[in-house]
């Protein structure tokens, strides 16, 4: 089990400031009243108060309030307030010294402002580990149609991811093994989440923390050793991935059926940047479903290629005829470019209304 590790929480550097200036209000108004209380009224309250403020801040000047000398125990307190004052004060002074030195205002108030928006997300996705698997995880769903959040200890490699990807990435710094972290990250109200995380015991913590959280998300898991992916479903990942076994099998095919390959590469995983296999999700109710692939002369409207289809209830079934008919709620396969396949989600949703083309 992984050891706990303290998340830094975006709002942390403004709390410490926030409670120390809360400390030193409270000894100004403390003292003042302290004045009221012992001068019997003989004093306004804005004298009162003024004196408090002078007391604490060691500034030097004369006792603004009348006779002070002669009231018993009025001295002992402006002692008192001196020493209780110059402690606020110093506490004050340290915590905003902090903020601005440790990260600075600018992006304390960057990170709040992301959290924010990452607190309106909802059907997003969460990667969980922004190295050298992730980053490569990232490139596939750049293209995606749902919010990205990605999740790592390193500031380093969240800066490298940001700097990459720009605003349209949210980024939470902390350990995905926590669930504070899971949850700065929206992990109850997001659709999935992958697990890139640098070893297999961080990921299976992640997995258990993220699915009693949310049940019904998706998880996606990488799988260090070839042993953990046992362990990884038992923890509850719907698919584990094992980059080494697929790493080794891709090399061997490479070598022997080097063609076949340079297909998979351009079509299936579109590493070319053009036509590419992609999933579309039909609607329950969409405009489209009941109507057969043959009247919707997809290739004519949008120029996209239905490959696989998988009803609801049912199987997947390759190279569906052009009698096929959509069913809501059934998933599809299909081969275009990533500007036709969004076209033709539009097509799905709005239908021919000339919203949907």
């Amino acid at each position: 089990m992984p050891s706990p590790v303290t998340v830094p929480s975006p709002f942390a550097p403004w709390s410490r400031v926030g409670t120390a200036a809360s400390v030193m209000v409270s000894v100004v108004l403390a003292g003042a009243l302290g004045y009221h209380f012992l001068g019997a009224g003989r004093w306004p309250a804005t004298e009162c108060l003024y004196m408090a403020v002078i007391t604490i801040s060691t500034v030097g000047y004369a006792e603004v309030l009348s006779d002070l000398q002669f009231v018993p125990y009025a001295r002992l307190w402006t002692s008192v307030l001196i020493v209780l004052g110059s402690g606020s004060m110093l506490y004050f002074a340290s915590s905003l010294t902090a903020l601005i030195v440790e990260g600075d205002v600018g992006g304390a108030m960057r990170r709040r402002r992301m959290q924010r928006k990452i607190d309106g997300l909802s059907g997003h996705i969460i990667l969980c580990g922004a190295g050298s698997t992730g980053r490569y995880v990232l490139e596939g769903l750049e293209h995606g149609i749902k919010p990205l959040v990605v999740v790592d200890l390193s500031q380093v490699h969240l800066a490298i991811c940001s700097r990459a990807y720009g605003s349209s990435l949210f980024v939470v710094q902390g350990d995905a093994t926590e669930d504070e972290t899971l949850l700065q990250a929206g992990i109850e109200r997001a659709d999935g989440i992958v697990l890139a995380l640098t070893e297999d015991r961080d990921n299976v913590y992640a997995t258990v923390t993220a699915r009693s959280i949310n049940p019904r998300i998706r998880i996606v898991a990488k799988a260090v050793t070839l042993g953990a992916e046992g362990k990884l479903r038992r923890a509850g990942a719907d698919e584990v991935v094992s980059p080494a076994k697929l790493g080794g099998q891709r090399l061997a095919a490479q070598l022997v059926r080097p063609s076949v390959m340079d297909f998979f590469s351009r079509v299936v995983l579109g590493d070319d940047g053009g036509v590419g296999l992609d999933q579309v999700d039909v609607p329950h109710r969409g405009p489209l479903v009941g109507r057969s692939l043959g009247e919707l002369r997809l290739r004519e409207k949008v120029d996209v290629l239905v490959v696989g289809v998988r009803p609801p209830d049912g199987e997947w079934v390759a190279r569906p005829g052009s009698e096929t008919r959509l069913v809501g709620g059934s998933r599809l396969v299909v081969i275009g470019e990533p500007g036709q396949v969004t076209r033709f989600r539009r097509l799905l949703e709005h239908g021919e209304d000339g919203r949907g083309l």
